[in-house]
């Protein structure tokens, strides 16, 4: 290990038992892995064991006893008040919900991890090496001298200004689906995150 990599591992660690969060700096680099790395498991855990056990008011179906009267049930569903459902709902919900930190939980590692690789066998791999996710990057200087470069397409790049082609795989379409869902996910998480009880 090197000088400045103890210093920094050492750093953290004190970070952690003194600080009244008890959070280190490079906690706070990756926070929303951070986060997800406490949130995931202790979701799971919550859903596992909370079947059957309720749902938010929101998901009730109508019936005599369920504190409406029929026309203000179906106007509080018109309105969306009431989505109706009950438990089957709030399950859907909550699987959203956990999707989308598990994403974060497995995915943040490198592809080589063996949580990226237990989701990608789960869900399906972005970096999955078949002929329909090869992509190439060019890599060219632009005017002022620096290097950048392109996805997946040499458009206005003439092959004088090509420094460098990787070739890569990549599933933009699975990714994009993923991001949409952790999307979804997430913002069911503030909107039913006072219903998260047993």
């Amino acid at each position: 290990m090197k000088i400045k990599d103890l210093f920094y591992t050492i750093k953290y660690f004190f970070q952690k038992i003194f600080r009244p969060s008890h959070t280190s700096d490079y906690n706070l680099f990756n926070f929303d892995y951070y986060l997800a790395t406490i949130i995931y498991p202790k979701l799971k855990l919550f859903i596992e064991e909370r079947k059957d056990s309720g749902y938010p008011n929101e998901f009730i179906e109508y019936s005599e006893n369920c504190g409406y009267s029929l026309e203000e049930y179906t106007t509080l569903k018109k309105e969306g008040k009431i989505l109706g459902g009950e438990q089957k709902a709030w399950e859907e919900i909550l699987t959203k919900i956990l999707f989308a930190f598990e994403y974060m939980y497995c995915t943040s590692c490198s592809s080589f991890s063996k949580k990226y690789k237990q989701f990608s066998k789960k869900y399906g791999d972005v970096y999955d090496p078949t002929i329909e996710n090869y992509k190439e990057w060019y890599y060219y200087t632009n005017e002022q001298g620096h290097t950048i470069f392109t996805a997946s397409t040499k458009e206005k790049i003439t092959e004088d200004q090509i420094i460098k082609k990787e070739s890569y795989y990549y599933n933009e379409k699975l990714d994009e689906e993923f991001n949409n869902r952790v999307e979804e996910g997430l913002l069911l998480f503030g909107k039913y995150f006072r219903n998260l009880w047993m």
